[in-house]
């Protein structure tokens, strides 16, 4: 897939960052979204060294309901078109949702889902014009169950495998692929991102993928055109059962787990 135009939200780390890299060694131009500017910078700089492709970024807070079509207006403005759009941009959090942040769930809610919506809604008219193009969006293999204490993070997943499954099938005889990248849990910094008031939800027993392993598979998938990528034999495991499972059964067992974690957690930083 040389010298096509890559859009990838949430690219200045983690999956994204990584996602950057893999696409940039098949000789890709990238363009980069994301809020920290800083090290948005830092991205386009460590892969401008190593690869000789055209990188834009845009700083862009994705949460703003304008930010969407910003991008798209600086981007037609600029005569850049993108060729494959990665959906990649999220966060969550970690408590009883009686007791939440409603700001913080709106967040999620705005990443998560509208921000991936409305890029997908802005692009794929184009793609559909041009008879060819490729999105991918990250959900995860939390989009197969739900779960008490992490509720709507999980339901923006399976919102995100349910919305890419149904437009896939749309387009599927337009020469447009839609691809869902489900992974298990990966080593980037989200963990740290899920409850500010918990930074210990950062332990590494969450931290089990490496990033550019699944940044090479999910970029291998995309090439592919697979509908539904699950990354990992445990992560194929864990839908497998969640999938088969009453949901009623799946709903507690996380429930379980869940508080088993955040005891396990707060057990160690008090032992520290």
């Amino acid at each position: 897939m040389k010298n096509k135009t890559v859009l990838i939200t949430g690219a200045a780390g983690g999956i994204g960052h990584a996602f950057a890299e893999v696409i940039a060694e098949d000789s890709c131009n990238l363009v980069l979204i994301d809020i920290r500017a800083k090290e948005l910078r830092e991205t386009k700089q460590v892969i401008e060294n190593a690869f000789p492709i055209k990188i834009k970024t845009i700083c862009k807070d994705l949460t703003k309901d304008t930010a969407a079509q910003e991008i798209f207006d600086e981007l037609k403005s600029e005569n850049i078109s993108i060729d494959i759009l990665i959906n990649n941009v999220g966060m969550g959090d970690f408590g009883f949702f009686a007791e939440c942040d409603w700001n913080k769930q709106a967040t999620i809610i705005h990443l998560n889902i509208l921000a991936t919506l409305h890029l997908t809604r802005l692009f794929l008219p184009l793609m559909i014009a041009k008879g060819k193009g490729k999105i991918l969006n990250v959900a995860s293999v939390s989009a197969f169950a739900p779960s008490p204490l992490m509720s709507v993070y999980f339901a923006s997943k399976a919102f995100l495998v349910s919305f890419s499954q149904a437009i896939g099938e749309e387009v599927r005889s337009k020469g447009v692929s839609v691809t869902t990248l489900c992974p298990g849990p990966v080593k980037t910094a989200f963990q740290t991102t899920v409850n500010d008031a918990q930074p210990e939800m950062a332990n590494k027993k969450f931290s089990v993928s490496d990033v550019k392993a699944v940044a090479m598979y999910g970029y291998k998938v995309l090439k592919k055109e697979r509908k539904l990528a699950i990354y990992g034999f445990f992560a194929k495991i864990s839908v497998f059962m969640m999938s088969n499972l009453p949901k009623q059964w799946v709903c507690r067992i996380m429930f379980y787990l869940q508080k088993q974690n955040r005891k396990s957690l707060f057990q160690e930083k008090n032992a520290e």
